[in-house]
């Protein structure tokens, strides 16, 4: 717009509102980079493919931006450079972010992961094709390469820079296409998992995979921003709550053992039974004195 046939003023007016634009951008960009900070990292294919996003977009955007000064914009416009810092933010946002989403959501669509492995290919493959491509059409937008031509200048020392960029936009289809590939396969036999592969925190992961029409049963109550976190939090606290101790049974008393008295008293002996008379007044008659 910097470029078109408009009065200065409306060009300065562009400027200052592209700048201001910025704010909310930079906001966003350290908002997710706080995320990340105070976050627990996994590094799966949804988070790579997340950070490759960041990357990109917000190469793009910085040249977007440089591009909204008129003076910078009279000189880069219809070069190759606008073109790659267009397609930095594009890219980024939109295919990086697109299979971001895809790997994330793809347990929930279908009930089943993507390859972990074919994801990483996938991603470095455009990762790397991505910025193989973009670099080398920057620095030739800078030399005063033009787009949409059909032949570019002959002896113009940008021939390498035309031959890198093909290369990366190679590697970054073949990219494109292993993701496209690890999707189909995954469609019928993915790694079947459960309704939560990741640890969300909001109510979708709750429901089964791939969520029925209805959604759940009973509706879940919600008390914050991360209801499926405050639910584990709730069945943690059940599971490990402090219960009574059973109570206690008397033990049945033991019989009464006898006194020690009468374990040491000693037995009474037998009473001597008494003599007869005779006996008692001296004997019998042959024993008698004689008169």
């Amino acid at each position: 717009m910097v470029a078109g046939a408009i009065p200065l003023g409306f060009q300065y007016f562009a400027l200052i509102m592209a700048l201001c634009a910025a704010v909310p951008a930079g906001l966003i960009l350290f908002n997710w980079l706080a995320t990340l900070n105070g976050g627990s990292i996994r590094m799966r294919a949804p988070m790579l493919f997340a950070l490759g996003a960041i990357f990109l977009t917000f190469a793009g955007l910085v040249g977007e931006m440089v591009q909204s000064i008129p003076p910078v914009g009279w000189q880069l416009n219809n070069t190759t450079t606008a073109w790659g810092d267009t397609h930095a933010a594009l890219i980024g946002a939109g295919v990086f972010g697109g299979f971001a989403a895809l790997h994330y959501w793809f347990p929930k669509l279908n009930g089943t992961t993507m390859s972990e492995g074919l994801g990483r290919a996938g991603f470095w493959a455009m990762l790397v094709g991505g910025i193989v491509m973009i670099v080398p059409m920057q620095l030739a937008g800078l030399e005063g390469q033009p787009v949409d031509v059909f032949k570019f200048y002959e002896d113009s020392g940008l021939d390498a820079l035309n031959a890198i960029s093909t290369v990366g936009s190679v590697l970054f289809a073949i990219g494109f296409l292993v993701e496209m590939i690890n999707a189909a396969i995954s469609y019928n036999n993915g790694v079947e998992v459960g309704p939560d592969p990741w640890g969300g925190s909001t109510l979708e992961w709750f429901a089964p995979s791939p969520p029925p029409l209805h959604n759940f049963d009973l509706v879940p109550d919600v008390r914050s921003n991360e209801p499926l976190t405050d639910i584990r939090d709730a069945i943690r606290r059940r599971g490990t709550r402090w219960t009574p101790p059973p109570a206690r049974v008397p033990e049945p008393e033991a019989e009464a053992s006898p006194t020690p008295d009468a374990e040491t008293s000693p037995t009474p002996e037998p009473v001597a039974a008494p003599e007869a008379e005779g006996d008692a007044a001296g004997g019998d008659g042959d024993d008698g004195p004689v008169a």
